[in-house]
């Protein structure tokens, strides 16, 4: 481009802005056209059926935020350009460069890593570095100056994700200060030239130090701990509890290289209640989360809190909508929190919080196009956390991790990817859906009268379980390739099971609290490859979850935990103390437009099970209390309600263990009656999980 010296009239150069916030938006657009497009063949395809309908919002999304930021990097760079009575064509190229300076940092700051970051700020101003250079130093200055605004922007956003040292941001604020001073005066004690690289520099300083380090006080020697818990995985679905078909190769493996407990149980069989549980080391009646939707009492202190204190660095990466920041309240807790469900990963956010991403945004929604999934792949979420396990290991730190991976896919609907979708079922030829929420009434009839269709929705699910668990291999693999695997206590269970047509309930779970919903999966490898291959009978719970992960960490334990360490049950000789399992479930739905508002407690103890099911008005009928009873030991399925039908007086339990086993259940009442009072779900909340199936 050829650079004119003489001075145009003095409006001149504000007849750039059209063009170049044009140019900006198009090249917003075209980004978010192309993005869309790629996602149409990505895994993420199967998560979102309707994406091909939400390409052209992905475009207008980023052209609109594109134009928004183009108008006024273009207006500053102009701004500029009149200040320092540059020319028309230099006035050109300066909107043009500050669109474009704009626009990376709007991508940077939302979307880009902090390494990234950067390069996406400094390639554009280094351009317009090139071309203004024979213009002075001043003129340098002018682009340093806004490089130093940008990496400050991004700088924020890694505060206010949590990744940020105290040291980044004081560079950050030194970085924003100069680069104002570097834009707004042409000098400043020293140069604007100077003061722009200096911003720079420290800009870049800033994003260097943005990841917090390690407390010096913190023991590098204590293991890390990698938690991955796998959504409505049934404890009867893995090979290693004795499951016939192949879904777990890589869990099995585990489970010989540690602890696997036959009897591990859930406390509540929903998915953000019974996470609450593992974290906290409390009943859900006590922590408060007794339903989805219902985000922890930020008093509640959960694992992540303790480890922080200890010098660890935490993060989490979640799959399902249920434990996204907004339903859950857990992203606090984390130094790293990844919930992204936008329907495509890089659909800038800012365009939701902005009028117009609003406005299209409902627009969407009137044609049915929701732009958040209600989940998203293991695929996905494990190539997150591997790309933490990567940049943390870029950084050399010594500090101890925890790491909670959750994935979301045995969960309804079944539609694992290919080869997965066949494996289990190759000759099946008919149409049952695995998207069982929404299917209607008379279909489901049909399906559940159908042996091959129930087989063919079985074969399903097996299949989201063996493509979950090639993803924990990946996972575990990318433990290997850091030289992490020996010091790393790994945990891998389940926050409930699924019903499969046990008992009449067909492919779901949040109602009833049998075993085929309570049992779960749970193994530990210990990082010195303590009791391998052990083992243990006793019944253990995800209440004893933390309890257990900080005695094995060495860490002193607070008082008020309802849970117990579970290292005591691998010493030989042990006798284990029983471990009464108190669980809690609303009956999800409504009728008539009014809540049915039923509730099932449950206690699991000495060998029995007491299931209690308040009244529910439906309609004008009310269904009366019911108490069912269960022999474990003579019926592990649960088929035989001793309350209902007595049958042989000698087997049922004597009555001090049904008195206590009510007793408990009085006391589950009383605390969750006091909670109730407290905490209900917002009308928000409630509607998103109505869609998503969960009312």
């Amino acid at each position: 481009m050829a650079l004119q010296t003489n001075s145009p009239p003095a409006g001149t150069p504000w007849r750039t802005l059209p063009a170049a916030a044009l140019a900006a938006s198009a090249a917003a657009g075209i980004v978010g056209l192309g993005e869309a497009f790629l996602t149409q063949g990505s895994p993420l395809a199967r998560y979102a059926a309707w994406s091909a309908r939400l390409v052209g919002l992905a475009g207008a999304a980023y052209a609109a935020v594109g134009l928004l930021l183009g108008v006024a990097a273009a207006a500053l760079a102009v701004g500029v350009a009149r200040r320092r009575g540059l020319g028309a064509e230099r006035a050109v190229f300066a909107a043009g460069a500050g669109s474009l300076v704009g626009f990376a940092a709007f991508v940077a700051s939302s979307q880009v890593g902090n390494t990234l970051l950067p390069l996406a700020v400094l390639v554009p101003t280094g351009l317009a570095l090139a071309v203004s250079a024979p213009a002075g130093l001043g003129r340098a200055g002018t682009w340093t100056g806004l490089a130093a605004l940008a990496l400050a922007a991004g700088v924020a956003r890694a505060a206010l994700r949590g990744e940020l040292a105290v040291a980044g941001l004081a560079a950050a604020l030194l970085a924003a200060a100069l680069g104002v001073a570097a834009l707004a005066r042409p000098r400043l004690g020293v140069p604007a030239g100077l003061a722009g690289l200096a911003a720079g520099a420290l800009g870049v300083a800033a994003l260097w130090n943005a990841f917090p380090e390690p407390s010096p006080s913190s023991p590098a020697d204590r293991p890390s701990v990698l938690l991955v818990t796998i959504d409505t995985l049934r404890a009867d679905r893995v090979g290693c509890y004795g499951y016939g078909r192949d879904t777990t190769p890589v869990l099995d493996a585990l489970a010989a290289e540690g602890v696997l407990f036959e009897n591990a149980l859930t406390s509540a069989n929903t998915t953000a209640p019974s996470h609450a549980t593992m974290l906290s080391g409390l009943h859900p009646v006590e922590h408060g989360t007794t339903n989805n939707g219902m985000p922890l009492d930020p008093q509640v202190t959960v694992l992540p809190d303790v480890l922080v204190r200890e010098g660890y660095e935490t993060a989490a990466f979640v799959s399902g909508f249920t434990l996204v920041d907004e339903a859950c309240g857990l992203a606090g807790r984390f130094d790293r929190y990844g919930d992204n469900l936008l329907a495509f990963p890089w659909l800038p956010e800012a365009a939701l919080e902005l009028r117009l991403g609003k406005s299209l945004s409902r627009v969407a929604l009137r044609r049915g196009v929701e732009i958040w999934r209600g989940d998203r792949p293991a695929e996905e979420t494990v190539g997150e956390a591997l790309a933490w396990l990567d940049r943390r290991a870029e950084r050399d730190t010594a500090a101890p991790f925890f790491l909670w991976v959750h994935c979301y896919d045995p969960h309804v609907p079944y539609e694992p990817p290919p080869p997965y979708d066949t494996r289990f079922d190759p000759d099946y030829d008919g149409d049952a859906s695995g998207d069982w929420y929404h299917v209607g009434t008379e279909e489901r009839r049909a399906i559940a009268a159908s042996e091959a269709d129930r087989r063919h929705l079985e074969a399903l699910y097996d299949g989201e379980i063996a493509y979950t668990d090639a993803w924990l291999g990946r996972l575990l693999e990318g433990l290997e390739r850091h030289g992490l695997a020996g010091e790393t206590l790994v945990i891998v269970t389940s926050d409930h099971g699924e019903g499969l047509g046990e008992h009449g309930y067909f492919y779901d779970h949040g109602t009833y609290l049998y075993d085929t919903e309570m049992r779960v999966p749970l193994v530990l490898r210990f990082p010195d490859g303590r009791a391998a291959g052990t083992r243990v009978a006793a019944d253990a719970r995800l209440l004893d979850l933390t309890p257990t992960v900080l005695d094995a960490l060495g860490i002193q334990a607070r008082a008020g935990f309802s849970g117990a360490s579970l290292l005591p049950l691998l010493e030989p000789g042990h006798a284990p103390e029983p471990r009464p399992v108190l669980a809690l479930s609303y009956v999800a739905g409504e009728l008539s437009g009014y809540p049915l508002d039923g509730r099932k407690l449950a206690v699991r103890a000495e060998g029995w099970k007491l299931i209690e099911t308040s009244e529910v008005w439906l309609d004008t009928t009310r269904v009366p209390a019911v108490e069912e009873l269960y022999d474990l030991a003579a019926d592990p399925g649960e088929r035989a309600d001793l309350l209902a039908a007595p049958g042989d007086a000698a087997a049922a339990p004597p009555a001090a263990v049904l008195e206590r086993l009510r007793a408990s259940l009085e006391q589950l009442r009383e605390i969750a009656r006091a909670r109730e009072e407290a905490r209900e779900l917002t009308p928000e909340m409630a509607e998103k999980l109505r869609g998503l199936g969960y009312l």
